[in-house]
């Protein structure tokens, strides 16, 4: 009776040992997704207060940057933002503004080379193609005016043999209106013969044009069929620690990739991730013709902060 005792009394002590120390830690195991899901929107709503200050960091000299075109690149930048909302989003400020850095790193500028050499590239193949139907069309303006040659000189030889057949049998062979006739023949005989030569340089200007065309494409499935790097996605970083932005620029090749680039990381300042429209400053590959926001930004971010 005293072990039976005994027993229940260890497995109830047991009980309310075990309901101490685990039901304290069932409720911490929920409390972090809480309390992120607290910072995430506290921290959402601080992204979203306009405007957004910024500074000029440090400065490397391999970007061969001054400051003075390096702050007006983040300027151009930050007005994109501010045009497409007709608001101050962003302002700068040389003492409380977050730092925009500018670290260079070789590997991040050979990856903005490479992706700048694709545009080319693909700007290329639209000008050949457009090229290509400029041959097309000179070629069948070609084609016309070569019947038109040969329907012409095919009547001045039927004109020819008629004059002289009126002549021997008119018997006004060497008269005045037989000679007119002749020069008149003549006249069209020689123009014929301009003409044929136009003809034969313009074939010609024609054909040193295909085969230009012609080594251009070779060229160009070459390069296609070689493997491609991995796609360059972004040439800065934006990061956000306690509320705190810093920004940092890592390739610079040209002022409008540049200035692609800050635009980009501002747009992450506001709290923007990637989206998927190639045309969008915000695009998860980098696309050195995007200029202005697209659509996409735009909505994305009155989606987030009812601008």
């Amino acid at each position: 009776m005293k072990l039976t005792i005994r027993i229940v009394f260890i497995i109830a002590l047991l009980s309310a040992v075990n309901m101490l120390f685990l039901t304290p830690a069932g409720i911490n195991r929920a409390m972090p997704m809480l309390l992120n899901q607290t910072a995430d929107s506290r921290m959402q709503k601080e992204l979203c207060q306009a405007p957004v200050l910024w500074r000029l960091g440090e400065l490397d000299p391999n970007f061969g940057l001054t400051a003075e075109q390096a702050e007006q690149a983040a300027h151009e930048a930050a007005q994109l933002w501010n045009k497409a909302f007709n608001t101050e989003l962003f302002r700068y400020d040389s003492l409380d503004g977050f730092p925009i850095h500018f670290r260079y790193d070789s590997q991040q500028q050979q990856l903005l080379q490479l992706a700048l050499q694709k545009s080319r590239q693909y700007q290329t193949s639209n000008r050949s193609d457009i090229r290509d139907e400029t041959l097309q069309q000179q070629q069948s303006r070609l084609n016309q005016r070569s019947t038109a040659y040969r329907n012409d000189k095919a009547q001045l030889e039927r004109d020819m043999a008629v004059l002289e057949m009126q002549s021997r049998d008119s018997g006004t062979w060497g008269s005045a209106t037989y000679q007119q006739q002749q020069a008149n023949l003549q006249q069209r005989q020689q123009r014929l013969e301009y003409e044929n030569e136009a003809i034969r340089q313009q074939r010609d200007q024609l054909s040193r044009e295909r085969d230009y065309r012609n080594s251009i494409s070779r060229d160009n499935h070459i390069r296609q069929s070689k493997p491609d790097s991995a796609p360059a996605i972004e040439f800065g970083e934006m990061q956000i620690e306690n509320g705190q932005r810093t920004m940092t620029i890592f390739a610079y090749k040209t002022n409008a990739s540049l200035i692609q680039t800050i635009a980009h990381q501002f747009g992450h300042a506001l709290g923007l991730g990637h989206n998927s429209n190639n045309a969008s400053i915000m695009s998860d590959i980098f696309n050195p013709a995007n200029s202005e926001l697209s659509r996409s930004d735009i909505s994305s971010l009155n989606q987030q902060c009812n601008f």
